[in-house]
């Protein structure tokens, strides 16, 4: 008799692993699942060993096994030329491919993967052929995948990679992803695109909430955590820089200080986990000194269990009715989440003045795409 086949599981950071566990309570498939967590230090979206080690119990009750990897593209080695690039992905994948330990009989039916190449790594180790589904772990990559509708050029150069793939001449493989896994979907009507192919279906996962009332009361449990009394509210500012505008500045911190409109008010301010700018730590540190003078509390998340926790689970286990944020998928998300929770985003602000480069142009050029993920965002 045959045994159930497996899933492969690799989300890019903790509240993709979030949204996988509440697909998985939706799919209540008797599948076997193995969790891929990447604790690479260099890793963009980096989980906490420890952290995820301290969940362990709380996992195992989703997946069947959870392996830790040591995973790493270096992209900014990596050409922009479309044709090296993909020569390159293709050695470091062949690369991996020695290093990644996992039985290659396996019947595994889907690999959940978050377009890093990882997904490609353990497509080629494996003697079957699964299909992919894509994890969202942001609003970048289904910002790109609406307006990526195959043109002719592209859609050769794709054909001609797939060959030379089939023909055992290189390892990187164009992944055609079936579906798009992931709450920002939900107000998306448009096709999407990966690598040329069309993604069939998006799925929005249901109840997270109940995924993050399962966590709290773990974390709980084991911790004997205590909610603060006080009135907690998100800063997430990660990215945001000083204005040469004095008077665009003074208006976006007499604003932060509007939503503290009571002594027990209290601001935790939340650092983004990989990035880091000096000239954001010169905002936030001009901030500080704004809100400590006006009299408003404020607690800088550095380190500790709290700050390895995203956003959008501290929102659940904090009681959080507010967030001030940038350009972040954080208030996006949790904006979908908790429909009484009140995002705020400067968004004329945060996409001027960034100190994540990356995301300007392409973030200015979509500007309608953020009013559609964030029907309930308060845009100021």
């Amino acid at each position: 008799m045959k045994s159930n086949p497996n899933e492969f599981y690799y989300p890019r950071n903790f509240f993709s692993l979030i949204q996988v566990l509440a697909f998985i309570d939706s799919e209540k498939s008797k599948k076997k699942r193995t969790l891929f967590i990447n604790i690479n230090k260099k890793f963009k979206n980096i989980f906490d060993r420890k952290t995820i080690l301290f969940f362990r119990e709380f996992l195992l009750s989703y997946f069947d096994e959870i392996k830790f990897i040591d995973y790493y593209r270096n992209i900014p080695t990596i050409s922009k030329s479309f044709f090296l690039s993909r020569f390159q992905r293709s050695k470091i994948i062949k690369y991996y491919e020695k290093k990644i330990k996992i039985n290659k009989n396996l019947d595994v039916s889907t690999i959940y993967g978050s377009g890093d190449d990882f997904e490609i790594v353990l497509f080629n180790i494996l003697n079957c052929k699964p299909s992919f589904y894509f994890l969202e772990h942001g609003y970048g990559n289904l910002r790109e995948a609406r307006v990526a509708a195959p043109n002719f050029k592209n859609y050769i150069y794709n054909k001609i990679f797939r060959i030379l793939y089939n023909l055992n001449f290189i390892s990187y493989l164009p992944v055609h992803y079936e579906r798009y896994i992931g709450i920002l979907s939900k107000n998306i009507n448009d096709e999407i695109y990966f690598n040329s192919y069309k993604t069939n279906k998006k799925i929005s996962p249901k109840n997270i909430t109940n995924i993050f009332n399962k966590i709290k009361s773990y974390i709980i449990k084991k911790k004997n955590f205590k909610i603060s009394k006080k009135k907690l509210q998100i800063l997430n500012i990660g990215s945001l820089t000083i204005s040469k505008n004095k008077d665009e500045l003074d208006k976006l911190f007499n604003q932060i200080k509007s939503l503290a409109k009571n002594k027990n008010d209290c601001f935790l301010m939340k650092l983004h986990p990989t990035f880091n700018s000096k000239d954001t730590e010169k905002f936030r540190k001009k901030l500080k000194t704004f809100l400590k003078k006006n009299k408003t509390q404020i607690h800088i998340l550095k380190n500790g269990f709290l700050s390895k926790l995203p956003a959008e689970l501290l929102v659940s286990l904090l009681n959080i009715k507010k967030i001030f944020s940038d350009m972040s998928s954080i208030p996006f998300n949790s904006s979908e989440i908790d429909k009484k929770l009140k995002c705020y985003i400067p968004f004329n602000y945060a996409l001027k003045n960034t100190s994540n480069k990356i995301h300007i142009y392409r973030d200015v050029k979509h500007k309608n795409f953020f009013y559609k993920i964030g029907k309930k965002v308060l845009f100021i």
